[in-house]
């Protein structure tokens, strides 16, 4: 080969090697850019999840609240309960021990 060839072999070698750093460097800010938009997405997206957790927290903290007077109330019903069967139950011996020929008043008992 001649050095004519040589130079012009080496010229497109040398236009292909610029080519392909080209599409590299374009390629490379396709992935920069993608990075970026990706990041940003993650981190909105990290952004939501913790303000449903603390959304979520809240509504478990309220449920709790609500569980624990429901309890409470129950346990005072039950009480309440409890009170008026005994009273029923006086009641109803104080009834039983009423001398049946007296009468009494519909308020008396």
């Amino acid at each position: 080969m001649d050095n004519k060839q040589k130079i012009s072999d080496l010229f497109i070698e040398k236009t292909q090697k610029e080519d392909d750093v080209y599409e590299l460097n374009n390629f490379k800010k396709k992935m920069e850019a993608k990075h970026k938009k990706d990041s940003a997405d993650a981190k909105n997206r990290q952004n939501e999840l913790q303000t449903e957790i603390k959304k979520l927290q809240t509504e478990l903290d309220q449920t709790t609240e609500d569980l624990r007077r429901n309890e409470k109330q129950v346990k005072q019903l039950y009480g309440e309960n409890q009170r008026m069967r005994q009273r029923i139950t006086r009641i109803k011996q104080k009834k039983g021990r009423v001398d049946q020929g007296t009468k009494m008043c519909k308020n008396c008992g």
